[in-house]
């Protein structure tokens, strides 16, 4: 029989024992109900000193604390999925953190636990603010068991780091069911570890924007979960759903490439910040804290009085911090090497290797559909995959297939002769024209021009907005047939 925890938090760690320690240690100081709290933790099976750790402070827990081991998985998001379906432990809540952070707030599982007894419908997710985020995106959070089992899993297993917070987040302000919980959650006050298994980040930050319509379709379960059916979401929950689905494309679309470069070159580097990179930072930090506390101020007047100490206890330690620095900028932040990720090269290309094999589904589908334009943008962001030869064989079959349609390959003569220089139309149209000669060749330039421009581009941003209410509608029109059938 299974052990039953109101709250359980998942969390997935790697060779961070002393992070890790930390998280558990500040969830028992500060949670109220200990003994209805589990704390549940995936391990690589080679993970000895965060096995060890758990081993040797087992005594100490005033908490339910348990390891599962197992082999590093494609996806790390896969793990958290894997602890929800754990054999043993089930909960009626269900946390997803990291094990960089530190809970602050006092008392925070009777926050957690009395936000979802209040709310009208169970299928909600909380969130708390962060040091790092603020409110803006759920990088810690909440879902009832009912979520989980709606969608069918906490997150989707598509990425090799990253993106989980961004999700569930945004499938939650799509359904209408995000609320902010009146926990404060600490992460280091600066300096970023590196990213495992973090490269080719253009090409997943834009696979992420082209599966906006699985997002859709989890919202809609979700709503249909709450109404009974699909017929019976009312129309202003649609119209919410299409209005935030449109907002949020807009903001992904609205980072450039060289923002996303400079993201992949801080977060993969092989040492830590520097200096002056550290009080950049924390700067940055301070003026985000600050802007937080106004906000909550005049937005949630009723979480001000409960979270605002936290927050500003948090500020202090930054000022403080700041104050060091220029102190005693010689021992501050050594640069420490980072050492090189283990990361079995096997590992991303699988998972980019299923991601290509969706895209190439959906260029396929698009174009059965007459829809030129969406398949051409697909097929911009498979040739941001050419990097990996072992995938030119699926680009170029692809390409093959797309070159034979002259529906297709009117539309790239139509953007090749625009005003502007499309970075992407011309050299396509010449591959077109060599008859797929030395096509490999071709398509290691192609994709340096699909970082240049692709659906970056301004006009092409405008079109993909414009798709999202036919997104919706196909849907709610699938998920009906299927409910009728």
């Amino acid at each position: 029989m299974k052990k039953k925890f109101k709250i359980m938090i998942l969390v997935v760690s790697r060779k961070q024992p002393k992070s890790l320690l930390k998280l558990i240690e500040s969830v028992q100081e500060t949670a109220r109900n200990r003994d209805q709290i589990g704390l549940l933790i995936y391990l690589d099976d080679d993970d000895v000193p965060s096995q060890e750790m758990i081993r040797q402070n087992a005594s100490k827990f005033t908490i339910s604390v348990r390891c599962v081991t197992g082999l590093r998985k494609a996806s790390w998001l896969s793990m958290y999925n894997l602890l929800f379906l754990d054999q043993e432990w089930e909960a009626e809540i269900y946390g997803y953190a990291t094990d960089k952070m530190q809970f602050k707030t006092k008392e925070w599982d009777l926050a957690v636990y009395g936000c979802y007894q209040e709310s009208k419908s169970s299928l909600l997710m909380g969130y708390p603010f962060d040091s790092r985020h603020w409110g803006m995106v759920a990088a810690i959070g909440f879902v009832s068991r009912q979520w989980i089992e709606c969608i069918g899993t906490i997150f989707p297993s598509l990425f090799p780091y990253w993106f989980e917070d961004l999700w569930i987040s945004q499938v939650a302000e799509m359904a209408g069911n995000k609320c902010i919980i009146p926990v404060f959650v600490e992460f280091p006050l600066a300096g970023h570890d590196r990213t495992a298994r973090f490269e080719n980040h253009i090409f997943w930050h834009q696979y992420y924007i082209h599966r906006l319509p699985d997002r859709i379709e989890d919202s809609i379960k979700i709503l249909t979960a709450i109404y009974g059916s699909r017929s019976k979401i009312p129309p202003e929950a649609i119209e919410h759903l299409t209005l935030w689905a449109k907002q949020q494309l807009k903001l992904l679309l609205d980072i450039i490439p060289h923002e996303i470069e400079e993201t992949e070159k801080n977060r993969s580097g092989s040492q830590s910040h520097t200096i002056k990179e550290a009080v950049e930072e924390m700067q940055n930090n301070l003026y985000m804290g600050k802007t937080c506390l106004e906000v909550v101020a005049r937005d949630y007047p009723n979480l001000y009085p409960i979270i605002s100490q936290e927050i500003k206890n948090y500020l202090c330690k930054l000022i403080d911090e700041l104050k060091t620095i220029h102190l005693q900028p010689e021992t501050y932040f050594s640069k420490a090497s980072i050492p090189p990720s283990d990361k079995p090269a096997a590992i991303n290309f699988s998972l980019k290797e299923t991601a290509c094999i969706y895209l190439r589904k959906r260029i396929l589908e698009a174009l059965e559909r007459e829809r030129v334009e969406q398949s051409y943008f697909l097929f911009e962001t498979l040739l941001l995959a050419s990097d990996s030869q072992a995938l030119l064989g699926l680009i170029e079959e692809t390409f093959n297939f797309l070159s034979e349609s002259p529906q297709f390959e009117n539309y790239v003569k139509i953007q090749a002769g625009y005003e502007y220089e499309n970075a992407l139309a011309r050299p396509l149209l010449a591959v077109i024209k060599n008859n797929r000669k030395k096509i490999r060749a071709d398509f290691s330039l192609l994709r340096e021009f699909a970082i240049e421009g692709g659906v970056f581009r301004p006009q092409n941003l405008s079109f993909l907005i414009s798709t999202v209410p036919d997104l919706v509608s196909c849907c709610l029109e699938k998920g009906g047939r299927e409910e009728r059938g």
